[in-house]
């Protein structure tokens, strides 16, 4: 079940994002370059995180009987 608020903020925000989307095909290799392209024109610094190291197929967690000692 969808909560649907009736806030104005929210609605601007929902419209603006489905025009910008609309505006470049609802492509998302297009939407990610645009992103990239006006975060590199801004000048402002961007935060930038070492990725993430994925292991054994459990998005970086340990298996349970590692965690716990349990097996």
């Amino acid at each position: 079940m969808k909560i649907r608020t009736n806030d104005e903020i929210v609605d601007e925000i929902r419209r603006r994002r489905h025009e910008y989307a609309e505006s470049l095909g609802y492509d998302l290799k297009r939407i990610t370059r645009d992103l990239q392209r006006q975060e590199r024109e801004s000048g402002l610094p961007a935060v930038r995180r070492p990725a993430k190291r994925q292991g054994r197929g459990l998005g970086g967690r340990k298996p349970d009987h590692e965690s716990t000692g349990r097996r």
